[in-house]
């Protein structure tokens, strides 16, 4: 359940628009309650108060293709699928089909013109180049439109059974949806709320609907100055940068190049066209299985590719990690943006399980179990038998470890 107060919305905010300084509110409330029926029922409860009975509310539902009312209720298909949506209240609600050839996107008495770039029928078509407007059948300050809508594939000729509920203070739905029937009221006045009931088959449901409410503050209508790349380059402080800072390409193909420790490997090409590497640390245990090449080792227990394994719901025949030994570890750290924080972490990281060292020399007590002080290697602890580190990164995405 989902409800929320869009109030400041539709109302113009502290900032008035140029030349009209003492443009009048038309909105004095607007509230929404959505109920999800498990599984394929919603019920959508929305509260409307204007300043003026005079001024016009709609309630809108888009769809792709041309909609179809029969009474109160909405049909719309697309591609397989078929949605029905029917009018509850207003009781004297007007229902309207407002779009197709010259009013694919009619608003304020004009149609307005979608630039295509590359977007095909089908992308257009769910733009919603067609809607249906709910109107009330008279003028009032304050409207209540409560609407059912199903979805289901076009097998179903019909929606289910829905009936509206009255009682004091609050409106509502009852809905039979197989052998469940389905009480859903909400107060119609003061704080959001209500009420939901399930009866028949299966785990029976009474229970409020929750009252509380997080506001929209809506958007200041404010303007910020343009400004140009050289001029946002110009507003970055000039600092110096510590010498273990690696935040570009040229001073990390110098760290990968000095790599002596571990394997180095480029494995791919980022959507920007720099280079992904892969930095391995340890060997790599091999365990027959059924998949795999010489060039490509399979890993153990492995019997299917990743994407088979997930697909079918049996990740073991792809990876079995009660049937390793050694134990692999991965570490994961994005680049994002200029932020090259993690890039700097992931190639600190390399410096120790290379050299012992971080880049700054100063050597971490725990590497000094792996390395001598001169750089050669200690075989403490097994290390080279019971653990195989990676470290795998690129310049928009940083990875380490496998």
């Amino acid at each position: 359940m989902l409800q929320g107060d869009a109030t400041t919305c539709y109302q113009h905010g502290l900032v008035k628009r140029a030349g009209q300084p003492h443009l009048g509110e038309k909105c004095k409330l607007v509230t929404r309650q959505m109920v999800f029926m498990i599984p394929n029922h919603f019920v959508i409860f929305d509260r409307v108060v204007s300043t003026n009975a005079g001024y016009r509310k709609d309630w809108l539902i888009h769809t792709a293709h041309e909609p179809k009312i029969t009474g109160r209720t909405i049909r719309a298909d697309h591609s397989g699928g078929r949605m029905f949506c029917r009018t509850m209240l207003p009781e004297d609600a007007v229902l309207k089909v407002v779009g197709g050839p010259g009013k694919e996107f009619w608003a304020a008495g004009k149609n307005w013109d979608i630039v295509p770039n590359g977007l095909n029928d089908e992308n257009l078509a769910l733009m919603g180049q067609w809607r249906v407007e709910v109107t009330p059948g008279r003028e009032r300050q304050k409207d209540i439109f409560l609407h059912v809508i199903q979805v289901a594939g076009q097998d179903l000729e019909q929606m289910n059974e829905a009936e509206l509920i009255e009682r004091v203070g609050r409106y509502g739905v009852r809905v039979k949806t197989g052998k469940q029937i389905w009480e859903i009221v909400f107060n119609f006045d003061g704080p959001l709320g209500g009420h939901i009931k399930r009866t028949g088959q299966g785990k029976r449901i009474s229970r409020n609907l929750t009252t509380g409410v997080q506001k929209q503050e809506g958007i200041a209508a404010r303007t910020y100055p343009a400004m140009t790349y050289e001029q946002a380059k110009a507003r970055i402080p000039q600092r110096e940068l510590p010498g273990f800072w690696v935040g570009g390409m040229e001073k990390l193909e110098k760290q990968l190049a000095e790599v002596s420790h571990g394997e180095v490997r480029v494995i791919a090409n980022t959507p920007g066209g720099r280079l992904m590497h892969v930095v391995s640390f340890g060997e790599r245990e091999r365990v027959p299985a059924t998949l795999g090449s010489d060039q490509n080792p399979p890993l153990a227990g492995q019997k299917a590719n990743f994407n088979s394994a997930v697909g079918g719901q049996a990740q073991s025949a792809y990876m079995d990690k009660e049937a390793r030994y050694k134990p692999v570890i991965l570490f994961v750290g994005p680049v994002h943006g200029h932020e090259v924080e993690a890039l700097t972490g992931l190639t600190n990281l390399i410096s120790i399980m290379d050299t012992g060292y971080a880049r700054q020399r100063r050597v971490l007590n725990r590497t000094q179990r792996c390395w001598g002080e001169n750089g050669s290697r200690r075989n403490y602890g097994n290390w080279d038998g019971a653990r195989q580190r990676r470290v795998l990164f690129g310049t928009q995405r940083c990875w380490v470890g496998c």
